[in-house]
Formats: structure tokens, C-alpha cells, sequence
């Protein structure tokens, strides 16, 4: 019997369950590596322990609170959506900006063991935008999916976590002139972010582009060439790409190639634009 209500309670996603009951969850998947860390910090001294304590409990801290609360949550916001399967986008966001101080915290922690905190700082500073971009009520909502009694993709939350892998990823290839051109450094952090603040604001995007992005075609092509310019423009101000095995070469051959290259990818965003024109234009 016990067994069987123990995965009737993992199968409902926690539903079934009090309120004590989802606090007892939580305390069986906190407690255990927590025992442990302490158990091994008493034995070693290693500071790297504590550390990993402040880890956990960033990580279970609010998603918990969310989890335990959840009823009187869901009767103010709606955790799952009325018009289609599964959560709705105001609940997604909820729960993606509640993840966003543990990774802060978790990331500050992890470059300092490296001696690497200034990166980790740095670091902190692209997940901003994408947290205030969650917070707000009329972006990432479903009201956003219906347009004339049709149901959209509307702004899914993705959008703040795309810009969030975007500012990463910007933030990893400019570093290398944090202490030789700090001014440059800045510079280049500051397009960084002006990228990402047009990624988490797409209801303001949508406003000017001839195609509709609420719909799934208009998306795609909308990801797809804001993703190509971005990498085009990390390349060029960085002169290579970190992860990505490409680096600038100056060489009469390395500019033809570059000229044939990057006039593929005009020539191809040219197409990508005509064809969202043609195909979700605005009514």
C-alpha cells in the first residue's frame, strides 16, 4: 500500500499529495546529499563541501517552494493551459525564472573554486534581461496564442532562454579582452546585451517585421536568422568562436572564403525574408 501511494505521488507530478507529504519529497531528495557533503567536509575539512551545500540548496530552493505551494499557486495563475496540452506560459515562466538565482549563485561559486570570479560575475550579468523578461505578465502568456479565434504558438518563455544561451555564449569569446582591451571588452559586452535584450522582447520585434512570430513557420525563421547575424557578429568582433572550431584568418584566401561565405548566408537570410513576407504576412 505505501508503495503504491508513494507512485501514484511521483506519477501525479505531485498532486495528489498534502501539502506535508510534498515537503517530506523534497526533504528525501535535499537530506541525503547534504548528510553526506557534511559527513565528508567533518573528515577532510574541504571548504569545497560547504560550497556544495549552498549548490543544493540554491537548486531546490524556490522549484520546492513552487512545488510544495503549488495549489494556492495554480488557483492565481493557472498552472496548466486551456488551450493546449500541458503547462501554460505563465506557469513555464514562473517556474524558469525561479531556476535563475540558483544558476546565478551556482555559477558565481563554480568560477570562483576555479579562480575565475570575475568571469563568473560577468556571467551573472546576461541572465538579467532574460529574468525581467519572465516577469512580465503580458509577454509570455497565453492570451498572446489567440489572434481572431486562431490558437498560435504565441511568445513561449524558450525565447528568454535562447537570449540566455545567446549572452552566454557572447560573454565566453569576448572575455579574452577583459585584461588586455578592457574598453574593447565592454564594448563588446554591450552588443552582447543589446542582442539579447531584442531576443527576450519579441512582442516589441514583432511590431515591426513584416510576418506574424507568433506563429510556429514565423518563429523558426525569425530564431534562425537572429541566431546567423548574432554568430556573424561575435565572429567578427572576436575574431573566432569559442565551441565552435572557427577563427579569423586574414589571408587573401581566408577573406575570399569569407566574402563567398558570408554572401551565401546574405543571400540565404534574403530568401529566409521574402519567404516569411510571402508566407505569415500580417493581415
Amino acid at each position: 500500500m505505501i508503495l503504491d501511494s508513494f507512485l501514484k505521488f511521483i506519477g501525479s507530478d505531485g498532486q495528489s499529495g498534502s501539502v506535508y507529504s510534498r515537503l517530506f519529497a523534497v526533504l528525501i531528495c535535499m537530506l541525503p546529499s547534504i548528510l553526506v557533503a557534511l559527513w565528508i567536509y567533518f573528515n577532510t575539512q574541504d571548504i569545497f563541501l560547504l560550497k556544495f551545500i549552498l549548490i543544493v540548496v540554491s537548486i531546490f530552493a524556490v522549484p520546492s517552494f513552487l512545488f510544495i505551494f503549488q495549489d494556492n499557486i495554480d488557483k492565481k495563475i493557472g498552472r496548466f493551459s486551456n488551450i493546449r496540452n500541458g503547462y501554460s506560459y505563465e506557469w513555464a515562466s514562473i517556474l524558469f525564472s525561479s531556476l535563475i538565482p540558483s544558476m546565478i549563485i551556482i555559477l558565481i561559486f563554480v568560477f570562483s573554486h576555479y579562480s575565475s570570479l570575475n568571469l563568473g560575475i560577468i556571467c551573472s550579468l546576461v541572465f538579467i534581461l532574460p529574468l525581467f523578461s519572465l516577469l512580465r505578465k503580458n509577454l509570455f502568456c497565453d492570451d498572446n496564442c489567440i489572434k481572431d479565434n486562431e490558437i498560435l504558438l504565441g511568445y513561449p518563455p524558450i525565447y528568454s532562454l535562447i537570449g540566455l544561451i545567446l549572452g552566454l555564449f557572447g560573454i565566453f569569446n569576448a572575455f579574452k579582452f577583459f585584461y588586455s582591451d578592457f574598453n574593447y571588452f565592454v564594448v563588446c559586452l554591450i552588443v552582447v546585451l543589446l542582442f539579447q535584450l531584442v531576443m527576450v522582447n519579441p512582442d516589441v520585434i514583432n511590431k515591426v517585421l513584416p510576418f506574424e512570430l507568433r506563429r510556429k513557420k514565423g518563429f523558426l525563421i525569425y530564431i534562425i536568422c537572429f541566431i546567423i547575424v548574432y554568430l556573424i557578429v561575435i565572429f567578427l568582433m572576436c575574431g573566432s568562436l569559442e565551441f565552435i572550431p572557427i577563427s579569423l584568418d586574414l589571408s587573401p584566401w581566408g577573406i575570399v572564403r569569407k566574402i563567398i561565405i558570408y554572401g551565401i548566408s546574405i543571400i540565404l537570410a534574403i530568401r529566409f525574408y521574402k519567404l516569411a513576407k510571402k508566407m505569415d504576412k500580417k493581415k
